[in-house]
Protein backbone atom coordinates (compact mmCIF):
# COMPACT_ATOMS: atom_id res chain seq x y z
CA UNK A 1 0.00 0.00 0.00
CA UNK A 2 2.69 2.63 0.79
CA UNK A 3 4.03 2.43 -2.78
CA UNK A 4 0.60 3.10 -4.32
CA UNK A 5 0.00 6.89 -4.36
CA UNK A 6 -3.51 8.17 -3.62
CA UNK A 7 -4.49 11.52 -5.10
CA UNK A 8 -7.48 12.01 -2.77
CA UNK A 9 -5.39 11.34 0.34
CA UNK A 10 -2.65 13.75 -0.73
CA UNK A 11 -5.15 16.41 -1.85
CA UNK A 12 -6.79 16.28 1.59
CA UNK A 13 -3.37 16.60 3.25
CA UNK A 14 -2.69 19.66 1.08
CA UNK A 15 -5.93 21.26 2.30
CA UNK A 16 -4.88 20.44 5.90
CA UNK A 17 -1.53 22.16 5.30
CA UNK A 18 -3.38 25.31 4.21
CA UNK A 19 -5.55 25.20 7.35
CA UNK A 20 -2.50 24.70 9.57
CA UNK A 21 -0.71 27.62 7.94
CA UNK A 22 -3.73 29.87 8.52
CA UNK A 23 -4.04 28.69 12.12
CA UNK A 24 -0.31 29.03 12.92
CA UNK A 25 0.29 32.54 11.56
CA UNK A 26 0.80 34.01 15.03
CA UNK A 27 1.07 30.84 17.11
CA UNK A 28 4.87 30.62 17.40
CA UNK A 29 5.67 34.30 17.61
CA UNK A 30 8.69 34.89 19.84
CA UNK A 31 7.70 37.00 22.89
CA UNK A 32 8.90 40.59 23.02
CA UNK A 33 10.69 39.89 26.32
CA UNK A 34 12.87 37.31 24.60
CA UNK A 35 13.60 39.60 21.64
CA UNK A 36 14.50 42.41 24.04
CA UNK A 37 16.89 40.15 25.95
CA UNK A 38 18.47 39.02 22.68
CA UNK A 39 19.04 42.62 21.61
CA UNK A 40 20.46 43.44 25.04
CA UNK A 41 22.91 40.53 24.85
CA UNK A 42 24.06 41.42 21.32
CA UNK A 43 24.53 45.09 22.23
CA UNK A 44 26.58 44.20 25.29
CA UNK A 45 28.79 41.82 23.34
CA UNK A 46 29.52 44.50 20.77
CA UNK A 47 30.33 47.00 23.51
CA UNK A 48 32.93 44.54 24.79
CA UNK A 49 34.56 44.08 21.37
CA UNK A 50 32.96 40.71 20.66
CA UNK A 51 32.46 41.25 16.93
CA UNK A 52 29.52 39.51 15.28
CA UNK A 53 29.00 38.64 11.63
CA UNK A 54 25.92 40.16 9.99
CA UNK A 55 23.39 37.48 9.17
CA UNK A 56 23.63 33.80 10.03
CA UNK A 57 22.59 30.42 8.74
CA UNK A 58 21.55 31.62 5.29
CA UNK A 59 17.85 30.99 4.79
CA UNK A 60 17.74 27.89 6.95
CA UNK A 61 17.06 29.42 10.35
CA UNK A 62 17.16 32.66 12.27
CA UNK A 63 19.76 33.75 14.78
CA UNK A 64 17.07 33.48 17.47
CA UNK A 65 14.98 30.33 17.43
CA UNK A 66 12.46 28.59 19.64
CA UNK A 67 13.62 25.28 21.16
CA UNK A 68 10.51 24.69 23.25
CA UNK A 69 7.67 26.82 24.61
CA UNK A 70 9.96 28.21 27.32
CA UNK A 71 13.45 27.84 25.81
CA UNK A 72 15.13 29.87 23.08
CA UNK A 73 18.52 29.69 21.44
CA UNK A 74 20.56 32.68 20.24
CA UNK A 75 23.28 31.90 17.73
CA UNK A 76 26.20 34.27 18.22
CA UNK A 77 28.07 34.30 14.94
CA UNK A 78 31.55 35.28 16.13
CA UNK A 79 33.95 37.16 13.89
CA UNK A 80 37.42 36.75 15.37
CA UNK A 81 40.28 39.14 14.47
CA UNK A 82 42.51 36.31 13.26
CA UNK A 83 42.36 33.31 10.94
CA UNK A 84 41.49 29.80 12.08
CA UNK A 85 42.27 26.60 10.19
CA UNK A 86 39.73 23.77 10.64
CA UNK A 87 41.36 20.36 11.04
CA UNK A 88 39.57 17.00 11.09
CA UNK A 89 39.20 15.55 14.59
CA UNK A 90 40.29 11.96 13.99
CA UNK A 91 38.86 10.85 17.33
CA UNK A 92 35.35 12.14 16.64
CA UNK A 93 33.76 11.82 13.18
CA UNK A 94 32.00 15.03 12.22
CA UNK A 95 34.05 17.22 14.60
CA UNK A 96 36.85 19.66 13.84
CA UNK A 97 39.72 21.36 15.69
CA UNK A 98 40.21 25.08 15.00
CA UNK A 99 43.92 25.88 14.87
CA UNK A 100 45.42 29.36 15.22
CA UNK A 101 49.08 30.34 15.16
CA UNK A 102 51.08 29.20 18.18
CA UNK A 103 52.16 32.68 19.20
CA UNK A 104 48.66 34.18 19.05
CA UNK A 105 47.35 35.63 22.31
CA UNK A 106 43.56 35.90 22.70
CA UNK A 107 41.13 35.06 25.55
CA UNK A 108 39.49 32.31 23.42
CA UNK A 109 42.78 30.62 22.38
CA UNK A 110 44.59 27.97 24.44
CA UNK A 111 47.88 26.51 23.20
CA UNK A 112 47.20 27.56 19.63
CA UNK A 113 43.63 26.22 19.40
CA UNK A 114 40.19 27.72 19.92
CA UNK A 115 38.93 26.35 23.23
CA UNK A 116 35.29 25.85 24.31
CA UNK A 117 35.82 26.80 27.94
CA UNK A 118 37.88 29.83 26.94
CA UNK A 119 35.11 31.07 24.62
CA UNK A 120 32.55 30.58 27.38
CA UNK A 121 34.64 32.59 29.86
CA UNK A 122 35.26 35.31 27.27
CA UNK A 123 31.54 35.69 26.54
CA UNK A 124 30.71 35.44 30.24
CA UNK A 125 33.06 38.34 31.02
CA UNK A 126 31.18 40.41 28.44
CA UNK A 127 27.71 39.56 29.73
CA UNK A 128 28.03 39.25 33.49
CA UNK A 129 27.29 42.93 34.16
CA UNK A 130 24.11 43.17 32.07
CA UNK A 131 20.97 44.52 33.70
CA UNK A 132 17.82 43.43 31.89
CA UNK A 133 15.00 45.94 31.92
CA UNK A 134 11.62 44.34 31.32
CA UNK A 135 9.39 46.88 29.62
CA UNK A 136 6.27 44.92 30.42
CA UNK A 137 6.41 44.66 34.21
CA UNK A 138 8.78 47.58 34.88
CA UNK A 139 11.20 45.44 36.90
CA UNK A 140 14.99 45.45 36.72
CA UNK A 141 16.58 42.06 37.13
CA UNK A 142 20.13 40.75 37.18
CA UNK A 143 20.93 38.32 34.41
CA UNK A 144 22.59 35.13 35.58
CA UNK A 145 25.04 33.55 33.15
CA UNK A 146 24.96 29.84 33.86
CA UNK A 147 26.79 26.84 32.43
CA UNK A 148 26.05 25.69 28.89
CA UNK A 149 26.00 29.33 27.73
CA UNK A 150 22.54 29.83 29.25
CA UNK A 151 21.33 33.30 30.19
CA UNK A 152 18.65 33.16 32.89
CA UNK A 153 16.51 36.08 34.01
CA UNK A 154 15.21 35.33 37.53
CA UNK A 155 11.43 35.21 37.84
CA UNK A 156 10.97 35.15 34.06
CA UNK A 157 9.25 32.19 32.41
CA UNK A 158 11.81 31.65 29.64
CA UNK A 159 15.45 30.64 29.22
CA UNK A 160 17.83 31.92 26.57
CA UNK A 161 20.86 29.86 25.55
CA UNK A 162 23.65 31.76 23.80
CA UNK A 163 25.45 29.46 21.37
CA UNK A 164 28.62 30.87 19.75
CA UNK A 165 29.32 29.61 16.24
CA UNK A 166 32.20 30.15 13.80
CA UNK A 167 31.42 30.54 10.11
CA UNK A 168 33.57 29.04 7.32
CA UNK A 169 33.23 28.57 3.58
CA UNK A 170 33.54 25.26 1.73
CA UNK A 171 37.21 25.82 0.88
CA UNK A 172 37.98 25.17 4.56
CA UNK A 173 35.81 22.06 4.88
CA UNK A 174 38.13 19.32 6.26
CA UNK A 175 35.69 16.39 6.19
CA UNK A 176 34.47 14.14 3.37
CA UNK A 177 32.41 15.95 0.75
CA UNK A 178 28.61 15.71 1.11
CA UNK A 179 26.56 14.24 -1.71
CA UNK A 180 25.69 17.63 -3.22
CA UNK A 181 26.64 19.59 -6.31
CA UNK A 182 29.71 21.81 -6.08
CA UNK A 183 27.46 24.81 -6.74
CA UNK A 184 25.46 24.09 -3.59
CA UNK A 185 28.57 23.45 -1.54
CA UNK A 186 30.30 26.70 -2.45
CA UNK A 187 27.11 28.79 -2.23
CA UNK A 188 26.58 28.31 1.51
CA UNK A 189 28.77 28.42 4.62
CA UNK A 190 29.18 25.82 7.33
CA UNK A 191 29.66 26.38 11.06
CA UNK A 192 31.82 25.06 13.90
CA UNK A 193 29.63 24.77 17.01
CA UNK A 194 30.68 23.96 20.60
CA UNK A 195 28.82 21.05 22.14
CA UNK A 196 29.17 21.66 25.84
CA UNK A 197 27.08 18.69 26.96
CA UNK A 198 29.66 16.20 25.74
CA UNK A 199 32.75 15.21 27.71
CA UNK A 200 35.22 15.74 24.91
CA UNK A 201 38.42 17.54 24.05
CA UNK A 202 37.66 21.22 24.68
CA UNK A 203 39.25 22.01 21.31
CA UNK A 204 36.73 19.91 19.41
CA UNK A 205 33.75 21.57 17.66
CA UNK A 206 30.79 20.04 15.85
CA UNK A 207 30.73 20.73 12.10
CA UNK A 208 27.21 21.95 11.31
CA UNK A 209 25.90 22.66 7.81
CA UNK A 210 22.22 23.69 7.99
CA UNK A 211 22.07 25.10 4.46
CA UNK A 212 23.54 21.94 2.95
CA UNK A 213 20.99 19.94 4.92
CA UNK A 214 18.24 22.14 3.50
CA UNK A 215 19.53 21.49 -0.03
CA UNK A 216 19.22 17.75 0.62
CA UNK A 217 15.67 18.10 1.98
CA UNK A 218 14.72 20.15 -1.08
CA UNK A 219 15.25 17.02 -3.19
CA UNK A 220 11.63 16.33 -2.21
CA UNK A 221 9.27 19.24 -3.00
CA UNK A 222 6.99 18.35 -0.07
CA UNK A 223 9.55 18.59 2.71
CA UNK A 224 8.19 21.81 4.26
CA UNK A 225 4.62 20.50 4.18
CA UNK A 226 5.66 17.23 5.80
CA UNK A 227 7.63 19.09 8.46
CA UNK A 228 4.55 21.16 9.31
CA UNK A 229 2.24 18.12 9.30
CA UNK A 230 4.48 16.05 11.60
CA UNK A 231 5.03 18.91 14.05
CA UNK A 232 1.25 19.38 14.24
CA UNK A 233 0.60 15.66 14.75
CA UNK A 234 3.21 15.33 17.50
CA UNK A 235 2.20 18.56 19.24
CA UNK A 236 -1.39 17.34 19.40
CA UNK A 237 -0.12 14.31 21.34
CA UNK A 238 2.03 16.40 23.71
CA UNK A 239 5.28 14.82 22.56
CA UNK A 240 8.19 16.34 24.50
CA UNK A 241 11.46 16.58 22.60
CA UNK A 242 13.97 19.47 22.53
CA UNK A 243 14.63 20.81 19.05
CA UNK A 244 11.72 18.81 17.62
CA UNK A 245 11.86 20.65 14.30
CA UNK A 246 15.56 19.82 13.85
CA UNK A 247 14.88 16.18 14.81
CA UNK A 248 12.31 15.97 12.00
CA UNK A 249 14.63 17.72 9.54
CA UNK A 250 17.53 15.41 10.41
CA UNK A 251 15.27 12.39 9.91
CA UNK A 252 14.40 13.72 6.44
CA UNK A 253 18.08 14.29 5.58
CA UNK A 254 19.07 10.73 6.49
CA UNK A 255 16.05 9.24 4.74
CA UNK A 256 16.67 11.28 1.58
CA UNK A 257 20.35 10.32 1.39
CA UNK A 258 19.97 6.62 2.20
CA UNK A 259 16.77 5.56 0.45
CA UNK A 260 14.60 6.12 -2.59
CA UNK A 261 12.03 8.59 -1.30
CA UNK A 262 8.37 8.75 -2.42
CA UNK A 263 7.35 11.72 -4.53
CA UNK A 264 3.71 11.65 -3.40
CA UNK A 265 2.87 13.89 -0.41
CA UNK A 266 0.90 11.26 1.51
CA UNK A 267 3.47 8.54 0.96
CA UNK A 268 6.34 10.87 1.87
CA UNK A 269 4.58 11.84 5.14
CA UNK A 270 4.12 8.20 6.17
CA UNK A 271 7.65 7.33 5.01
CA UNK A 272 9.24 10.03 7.20
CA UNK A 273 7.19 9.08 10.27
CA UNK A 274 8.24 5.45 9.72
CA UNK A 275 11.88 6.58 9.50
CA UNK A 276 11.46 8.62 12.69
CA UNK A 277 9.93 5.62 14.47
CA UNK A 278 12.93 3.54 13.44
CA UNK A 279 15.33 6.08 15.00
CA UNK A 280 13.19 6.21 18.15
CA UNK A 281 13.23 2.42 18.44
CA UNK A 282 17.03 2.57 18.43
CA UNK A 283 17.01 5.65 20.71
CA UNK A 284 19.53 7.23 18.37
CA UNK A 285 19.50 10.01 15.77
CA UNK A 286 22.75 11.62 14.67
CA UNK A 287 23.26 14.96 12.93
CA UNK A 288 24.22 14.98 9.27
CA UNK A 289 27.99 14.39 9.60
CA UNK A 290 28.38 13.23 13.19
CA UNK A 291 27.96 9.55 14.09
CA UNK A 292 28.43 9.69 17.87
CA UNK A 293 26.35 12.73 18.86
CA UNK A 294 22.78 11.69 19.67
CA UNK A 295 19.97 14.24 19.27
CA UNK A 296 17.93 12.19 21.77
CA UNK A 297 20.59 12.55 24.48
CA UNK A 298 18.42 14.90 26.58
CA UNK A 299 15.20 12.90 26.19
CA UNK A 300 14.31 10.43 28.95
CA UNK A 301 13.58 6.75 28.27
CA UNK A 302 9.94 7.32 29.27
CA UNK A 303 9.62 10.20 26.79
CA UNK A 304 11.33 8.19 24.02
CA UNK A 305 8.94 5.26 24.55
CA UNK A 306 5.92 7.58 24.49
CA UNK A 307 7.27 9.33 21.37
CA UNK A 308 7.71 5.93 19.69
CA UNK A 309 4.20 4.77 20.64
CA UNK A 310 2.71 7.99 19.24
CA UNK A 311 4.68 7.61 15.98
CA UNK A 312 3.61 3.99 15.46
CA UNK A 313 -0.04 4.83 16.20
CA UNK A 314 0.11 7.67 13.68
CA UNK A 315 1.51 5.31 11.04
CA UNK A 316 -1.41 2.91 11.58
CA UNK A 317 -4.02 5.69 11.48
CA UNK A 318 -2.54 7.41 8.43
CA UNK A 319 -2.26 4.14 6.52
CA UNK A 320 -5.86 3.33 7.41
CA UNK A 321 -7.07 6.72 6.13
CA UNK A 322 -5.03 6.26 2.96
CA UNK A 323 -6.46 2.75 2.38
CA UNK A 324 -9.99 4.09 2.71
CA UNK A 325 -9.23 7.00 0.39
CA UNK A 326 -7.62 4.69 -2.17
CA UNK A 327 -10.61 2.35 -2.13
CA UNK A 328 -12.94 5.32 -2.63
CA UNK A 329 -10.74 6.68 -5.41
CA UNK A 330 -10.72 3.35 -7.25
CA UNK A 331 -14.38 2.48 -6.52
CA UNK A 332 -13.23 -0.78 -4.95
CA UNK A 333 -15.43 -3.30 -3.19
CA UNK A 334 -15.71 -2.47 0.53
CA UNK A 335 -13.53 -4.58 2.82
CA UNK A 336 -12.98 -4.36 6.61
CA UNK A 337 -9.87 -2.27 5.94
CA UNK A 338 -11.82 0.18 3.75
CA UNK A 339 -15.25 0.09 5.38
CA UNK A 340 -15.03 3.44 7.21
CA UNK A 341 -16.47 6.09 4.91
CA UNK A 342 -15.44 8.87 7.27
CA UNK A 343 -11.74 8.88 6.44
CA UNK A 344 -11.71 12.64 5.70
CA UNK A 345 -13.05 13.74 9.12
CA UNK A 346 -10.87 11.07 10.76
CA UNK A 347 -7.81 12.51 9.04
CA UNK A 348 -8.77 16.03 10.12
CA UNK A 349 -9.28 14.75 13.66
CA UNK A 350 -5.62 13.61 13.80
CA UNK A 351 -4.64 17.26 13.25
CA UNK A 352 -7.36 18.53 15.60
CA UNK A 353 -9.03 20.48 12.81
Amino acid sequence: MPDVPCEKFSATLNSIVRELLDRNINKNTIPQDVIFLKETVVTKLKQNNVVLNHGIMGSTTESLRMISKTEYELHINLKLPFELTPIRDDDRPGFVLLKATEELEHPAIVDGYLDQKAIKNWIYDSLKTIIFYNNFDSLKKEIEFKKFYRVVVPECSFKLTCLPVLEFNYSKWPLSAPDLTERNLISYPWYAVPQVNALIDQRSFLAWSPDWERCIMEMNPHYKKVELLIISLLSNHDVTCPNLKYVIQTTMVHATLNQIIPSDLGDFLIFIIESLASHLKQDKLNPFFESSFNLFRCVSAVEINYFYDVATDLIVNLNQCKSQALAEENNQVVTPATSNANWVPNLHKLFEL
